[in-house]
């Protein structure tokens, strides 16, 4: 059953249209409906309505492989940042960086230790530093 044949079913049924055509509609009228019915089921509305479904999921796959192609590439763009990264310990070197750059020692660094603390448990730049020079020595 079509989407539009199951809506109008819904439709007759709801709006009890079986029960008025009896009541008040005649033979003639409810011959011309049924042949309305026929012209427009024949019409191709529901072969218009399925194909531009299925350009719609084409177009929706088409965005969601770019999508994947544009995340991969940010991906591998962050792990060349991580590679190229070279891991700071020293407390005097530390406290010379910038934000950014203690960000990517603490990334750098969560990697392979599970005891840095996510940046989401860090409560502030200062802070941070505080707790990676901390990490970096316990």
């Amino acid at each position: 059953m079509s989407l539009a044949h199951f809506n109008a079913y819904l439709k007759y049924k709801k709006n009890q249209t079986g029960t008025y055509m009896k009541m008040v509609l005649g033979p003639g009228a409810c011959k011309y409906l049924c042949k309305k019915a026929r012209i427009n089921d024949t019409a191709g509305a529901e072969k218009k309505r399925r194909l531009a479904q299925v350009k719609y999921d084409k177009w929706v796959v088409q965005q969601n492989h770019e999508t994947d192609v544009k995340r991969k590439k940010c991906c591998e763009a962050s792990s060349a940042k991580l590679a190229a990264v070279v891991p700071h310990v020293m407390p005097d070197e530390i406290m010379k960086m910038h934000v950014i750059e203690v960000d990517l020692q603490i990334w750098w660094h969560r990697q392979f230790d599970a005891e840095v603390p996510a940046a989401k448990h860090l409560k502030g730049k200062w802070v941070g530093k505080e707790g990676y020079f901390d990490s970096c020595h316990s």
